[in-house]
């Protein structure tokens, strides 16, 4: 390749990258439209010069997280996966903590509005995944939010289950305290048995020294 051709080749490549940048500016502002004008264009500007995995990927990731926002959810997902399968067998740490975050929130929002369980899960699954690769305080922050709002969902779902367990908790608590108080109560049944006993056993010994006592008087008074 000539010098000239290389440096066409850079800058385009540094297009690709500002373009994208504008396209993220106009995220954040939330006008959306503008924003996936900016990523088709410089997803059309690496067309002249090849693309490369990370290409591909900040594209399919930055087009499918605007269109996230736009609840446009079922073309988002396309898009997020296509990301998602560029980086999935790589230890780009990074990339791999962003794309699970964003497909976490997607999954999420798509279990508010349709109640499905898989979808809850998949959010739960790329959390766990996201937890796992995290590197930066900013994605470390914005995992916590997902991860929080995931975890209540299924702390909510789960909540008869738990109360259940919960109930059959107190139940074999309440048998236990029942049959430790029967325990006890017939330990005071039988204190109390044996202490009547011994009661009528004192009585019986006192009757018996008083009767033997009247016995032997009444034979002075014969022998007399």
């Amino acid at each position: 390749l000539s010098l000239d051709l290389l440096r066409e080749l850079d800058k385009l490549a540094s297009s690709v990258d500002i373009l994208n940048s504008i396209g993220n500016y106009y995220v954040d502002l939330q006008q959306y439209d503008k924003a996936i004008i900016y990523f088709d264009s410089s997803y059309s500007a690496a067309n002249l010069y090849g693309h490369t995995n990370a290409s591909r990927h900040f594209y399919f990731q930055n087009k499918g997280r605007a269109l996230l926002l736009m609840n446009q959810l079922d073309s988002a997902e396309s898009y997020l996966i296509r990301a998602w399968d560029l980086v999935k067998d790589t230890k780009d740490w990074g990339q791999l903590n962003t794309i699970s975050l964003t497909l976490s929130q997607l999954y999420f929002t798509k279990y508010k509005f349709d109640g499905n369980q898989q979808n809850l899960d998949l959010a739960y699954n790329y959390i766990l995944r996201a937890y796992e690769t995290r590197d930066s305080l900013l994605n470390q922050k914005r995992m916590n939010t997902i991860f929080d709002l995931v975890m209540d969902d299924l702390v909510n779902q789960k909540n008869e289950e738990i109360e259940a367990i919960q109930r059959e908790k107190e139940l074999v608590d309440l048998k236990a305290d029942n049959e430790k108080l029967f325990r006890n109560l017939l330990g005071v049944i039988a204190l109390a048995v044996a202490l009547v006993l011994f009661v009528l056993w004192l009585r019986f010994r006192k009757n018996q020294v008083l009767t033997k006592a009247l016995g032997d008087k009444n034979l002075q008074i014969e022998s007399k």
